[in-house]
């Protein structure tokens, strides 16, 4: 017998929010979450999963962008994390990036890298 969880929107549950004890795909729970459903709850849960919130970045939780996705088309979503950077070794670090929801529901989100950003869209 499995432990599978299946989220409300038919696929694979990773995620379990200990706010409202229910099960998600990443992208269902981003999507949820980025309107703060749970408050204080909802951003500790994504700090869980994407670490540290950025302190200051150009655009913020919940902007509509569009981006140049990984294959390079320009892509539309809505920032649910500004993810801080942090070192990975005493040499190399990770700078800052969002985690984007996308319009198009892929069942995961995109990490963006700033230079990645082509336009805030007006909300």
């Amino acid at each position: 017998m499995t432990n599978e969880h299946i989220c409300s929107c038919g696929k694979p549950a990773s995620v379990h929010c200990t706010f409202c004890d229910e099960w998600f795909c990443k992208a269902c729970y981003a999507k949820r979450h980025v309107d703060d459903t749970h408050g204080l709850s909802g951003a500790d849960d994504l700090e869980t999963l994407y670490g540290p919130a950025a302190p200051h970045s150009e655009h913020k939780r919940g902007d509509h962008i569009t981006y140049s996705s990984a294959k390079g088309v320009p892509t539309s979503g809505t920032i649910i994390w500004c993810q801080a950077p942090y070192r990975i070794t005493p040499y190399a670090s990770i700078g800052l990036r969002y985690v984007v929801a996308p319009d198009i529901d892929t069942g995961f989100v995109d990490i963006v890298w700033p230079d990645e950003v082509i336009i805030k869209n007006a909300s």
